[in-house]
């Protein structure tokens, strides 16, 4: 038997004009390879790394994903630090450091931390998600016709 959630998208506030338009993705891609061989990432220690990890799990979830945000805006490193569970110092040095070693990058004009791969995975996600709600499908099988392949 189904749920009301599986059938009934009338509450659903991320289901509008009969497709999905702003979804929460349960899960990212993770390339354990590069990773690994990142050079920088590989140079952090492994504190540095979980620090690392647990920014990129917050950009993950961030309104724009890939960028650091707090309400549309810079996350402020007071906020960062209390979010982690550190002190606001550990937090500065380890920004620095991710920033020194090229492992994330800033906006120049905004400040907002962000992971490259993360954003422009994003972007490629929703172009592709958008040409998807264009469609056309396959010529072959349009409604009305028959299908050439039975």
């Amino acid at each position: 038997m189904a749920t009301p959630r599986e059938t009934d998208f009338s509450q659903d506030r991320s289901f509008r004009y009969g497709y999905l338009c702003i979804m929460k993705l349960p899960s990212w891609q993770f390339y354990p390879g590069d990773w690994r061989k990142d050079p920088g990432v590989q140079a952090l220690n492994y504190e540095e790394r979980g620090i690392w990890l647990e920014i990129l799990l917050l950009m993950y979830e961030s309104e724009e994903r890939g960028k650091l945000l707090l309400n549309g805006k810079p996350m402020p490193m007071d906020r960062l630090a209390r979010l982690l569970g550190l002190d606001e110092d550990k937090i500065n040095r380890t920004i620095n450091t991710l920033l020194e070693l090229g492992i994330a990058s800033t906006y120049p004009k905004t400040g907002i931390i962000h992971n490259r791969r993360m954003v422009r995975d994003e972007e490629i996600r929703r172009k592709k998600s958008k040409a998807g709600h264009i469609g056309g499908g396959n010529l072959a099988f349009q409604k009305g016709k028959t299908n050439p392949y039975y």
